[in-house]
């Protein structure tokens, strides 16, 4: 009795539905969890016949569990979806199995069965979305580029066109009337290329603003212009949304098979850098030609550091900066590497600007900034406490509204000290005084150091130097270079002169030789950087030298 009882109790505690019959069909155990799955309660299941209580649980089971196949301990699973007793579509995961007395004899028939309807929902919604946009309910990226890829390998004898079509100013859209006014028009655009094109053609929503059309089997570019004509002329008619009557332009770029490329991915990188092109003029389209071909060195190198900073594959180097009279270290600039697996080492003077163009620069530098924390901590683990390590920070990341909060709240999340951290702006960045001087307050206050980098070569900052809160100026390496000249010499003291009336340090880049050392010392210029003192190197490098 205690055995059964304990057995019970097992029972109404399992997580999964257990049923089981005797040899006559009558139900002896409905637990708790079947109760919940199927809708039934207990009470009136139990002593009831089979056939009256959800005979389907055992559909397809009899022939694989019963006790005259000679497989008394055999097992039968499979999956089963009914409608339980509330209404409701379950789909349960069964397994069937014979129950035996104590001498091995069959003497009834039990299911476990999970429900796993929630999974199995769950999985379908992932299923859609790995294939289809959630909006819009076309195809997605992955999807439009996969059966794109087949359209040319089953039809590589024919002519095909790839379009890519992005919605003028959709953020301003987004902006005034809302997320959810922007996904309504969103799904109205995706409607009309449906209709349009859908039929004779592979149409996705590729991005927030941008879709995709490949067009198959063309008989030349004048049926192109026919088809994105057609599409231009329906997306401005007056679209009427949630009571507002709105217009809007498109612009689009087309590249074609096998004129533009014999791949699917060419046919893509030139047709964005054909729409690139139209973007620029606003409701307009044009087709790729050779004139956009230097361009496409340019997107190839975006899309390849998009994929390195994702993936962590930049890598930081250190340049010491020193004190001109003591040999001291007074701080590290960290310096962003490349180093591409098919191209090797790429400069940072191909890939900065790009990643300034695209705006790459903010997630490249909030990775920079990240890694030289983690270095920091590891250095100061290791006995190395430097003064100051600094990053060069652009005017798109610090017009972010919240880059001061963003900064310090990652030096916190590092328990890096505020003044053992420096940013390196331009002199853009203080010529717009009313719009950044609070965030140079702000950070020099918590006790950030700040530099303007590559100074003297902008705008007319001299003027500024007084008013703006800064630690440093770096005179730039222009400046240094021509200093074996009078008038070079001249500039150089100068800024040196005019910092020290400020009250603000500088630090000498570019210095390369002895001839400028010794020059630098004369004019009591404080601190120095180049490859004279030390090229930029490796954090294991570091160490060694900063020991």
């Amino acid at each position: 009795m205690k055995q059964k009882n304990q057995l019970q109790s097992i029972m109404e505690a399992s997580p999964l539905g257990v049923v089981v019959c005797d040899e006559t069909g009558t139900i002896r155990v409905w637990n708790k969890q079947a109760e919940e799955i199927l809708g039934v309660k207990s009470d009136n299941a139990v002593s009831s016949q089979l056939g009256e209580m959800g005979s389907k649980l055992f559909q397809g089971s009899s022939t694989s569990i019963n006790k005259e196949d000679g497989k008394r301990d055999s097992a039968f699973r499979q999956n089963l979806e009914l409608e339980n007793n509330f209404g409701e579509q379950k789909y349960l995961q069964l397994a069937y199995s014979n129950v035996l007395d104590q001498d091995g004899n069959v003497f009834a028939n039990q299911v476990v069965f999970n429900d796993v309807t929630s999974e199995r929902t769950i999985r379908k919604k992932v299923d859609y979305l790995e294939h289809f946009d959630a909006t819009t309910g076309l195809y997605n990226f992955n999807t439009f580029y996969r059966e794109g890829i087949e359209q040319i390998e089953h039809f590589s004898q024919k002519d095909h066109a790839l379009i890519l079509i992005n919605l003028d100013r959709l953020h301003m859209i987004n902006h005034n009337y809302g997320t959810e006014f922007g996904d309504r028009l969103i799904r109205i655009v995706g409607m009309k290329l449906e209709e349009l094109v859908g039929k004779s053609a592979i149409v996705a929503r590729l991005r927030g603003d941008e879709f995709g059309v490949m067009l198959p089997w063309i008989e030349g570019q004048h049926e192109v212009n026919d088809v994105v004509r057609e599409i231009m002329n329906e997306l401005s008619k007056t679209n009427t949304i949630l009571d507002v009557s709105i217009h809007i332009t498109a612009s689009a770029g087309a590249s074609l098979y096998p004129n533009d490329g014999d791949s699917f991915e060419e046919l893509y990188q030139k047709a964005s850098l054909a729409l690139k092109t139209a973007k620029k003029e606003r409701n307009s389209f044009c087709f790729f030609d050779e004139s956009l071909r230097e361009s496409l060195d340019s997107y190839y190198y975006e899309n390849e550091l998009q994929k390195a900073i994702m993936n962590e594959e930049i890598c930081l180097v250190y340049q010491p900066q020193y004190n001109l009279h003591t040999g001291e270290i007074v701080g590290v600039e960290a310096l962003a590497r490349w180093h591409h697996e098919e191209y090797g080492a790429i400069s940072p003077g191909t890939f900065i600007p790009i990643a300034e163009e695209t705006g790459l620069i903010i997630p490249l530098t909030d990775y920079v900034i990240k890694k030289v924390c983690e270095d920091y901590n590891k250095l100061k683990n290791s006995g190395v406490v430097l003064p100051r390590m600094s990053v060069n920070i652009s005017a798109k990341q610090f017009s972010k509204f919240d880059f001061v909060d963003e900064l310090l709240q990652t030096l916190d999340d590092y328990e890096l000290p505020y003044n053992a951290f420096e940013i390196e702006i331009t002199e853009r960045v203080t010529m717009d005084i009313e719009q950044n001087l609070k965030k140079l307050i702000r950070l020099r206050t918590a006790g950030v150091y700040v530099s303007i980098d590559d100074f003297g070569t902008g705008y007319s900052s001299l003027k500024y130097i007084r008013e703006l809160p800064v630690d440093f100026v770096k005179i730039d390496q222009t400046f240094i270079t021509a200093a074996t000249n009078d008038d070079g010499k001249k500039m150089v003291e100068f800024i040196v002169d005019l910092a020290e009336l400020c009250e603000v340090e500088v630090i000498a880049e570019g210095v390369e030789t002895k001839e400028q050392e010794e020059f630098l010392k004369t004019i009591n210029c404080p601190y120095v950087q180049g490859f004279y003192f030390a090229r930029p190197m490796s954090y294991e490098r570091l160490i060694t030298i900063a020991s």
